[in-house]
């Protein structure tokens, strides 16, 4: 799965994108809360790496690679939620069917 991420301005010259990025802020926070705590240290030590770069206005692109059945799409959804939490633009892109639909929020 790519994860890209984006300042908000360079996204809002569409209105399907400007749809897609009115995130429920409540839902966000309660998801956030709850799955944080359920990460382990490496799991914890990529999200926070990842979402500094974010706080700190930088468009970039991340790819996660493990084996399956390491929890990737957990770390993915919870660092999504945490970014739009935030009211920064993510976007989970992926090619495999079933993550898709694993994947929160997407």
């Amino acid at each position: 799965m790519l994860l890209a991420l984006l300042p908000v301005e360079m996204l809002r010259v569409n209105p399907q994108l400007d749809a897609k990025f009115n995130y429920d802020r409540d839902v966000l926070h309660r998801y956030v809360n709850q799955n944080l705590l359920r990460l382990n240290i490496c799991q914890e030590t990529i999200v926070i790496a990842v979402f500094n770069i974010v706080a700190q206005g930088k468009g970039a692109i991340f790819f996660l690679d493990d084996p399956g059945g390491s929890s990737k799409t957990f770390v993915y959804s919870v660092l999504l939620a945490l970014v739009q939490r935030d009211e920064h633009a993510a976007i989970g892109v992926t090619s495999s069917g079933i993550v898709a639909f694993l994947l929160e929020g997407e």
